[in-house]
């Protein structure tokens, strides 16, 4: 049970080895560990892989352990890599999603507020509210009422 993508990550490693080895580069060792362009390709691809991951559990409740665990990397490193691609840190981004996720279901007009914080894995609707009124300026219930 290998992480989403990495089998494609593997690929891409390995057909940069072979056209480097077929070159016949003399500092590939050197030349591997420094390229920049190689890690900006990878951590871009474990970012998609992350951001995609995220908008499929938006449903559940995710911790940065979670993530570190299904992806295999670090806590630092993952943190670092998501923060430096997107400026915003992975429980930031995730909160993010989770916020834009319940103004939709919040105009939809299909479930209540507090249906809504159970659905998106919030352990009450006091950490919901507070949440998306720090995220948004104003309570669900507000928000709510000045969509009407």
């Amino acid at each position: 049970n290998s992480p989403m993508g990495s089998t494609q990550l593997l690929q891409c490693y390995l057909t940069e080895l072979l056209i480097r080895l077929l070159r016949n580069v003399d500092t590939f060792s050197e030349h591997i560990y420094a390229n920049e362009e190689s890690r900006t390709i990878a951590s871009n691809s474990i970012i998609e892989l992350v951001k995609e991951y995220m908008n499929n559990n938006i449903y559940s409740s995710l911790a940065l352990k979670d993530l570190c665990e299904h992806f295999m990397l670090g806590k630092s490193q993952l943190s670092k890599i998501f923060k430096d691609t997107t400026g915003k840190s992975l429980m930031e981004y995730y909160n993010n999603l989770k916020i834009t996720e319940s103004k939709k279901l919040i105009r939809e007009e299909n479930y209540s507020i507090s249906e809504i914080s159970d659905m998106l894995g919030y352990s009450s609707i006091h950490i919901f509210s507070r949440a998306f009124k720090k995220a948004v300026g104003f309570s669900p219930t507000a928000y709510k009422k000045s969509i009407l």
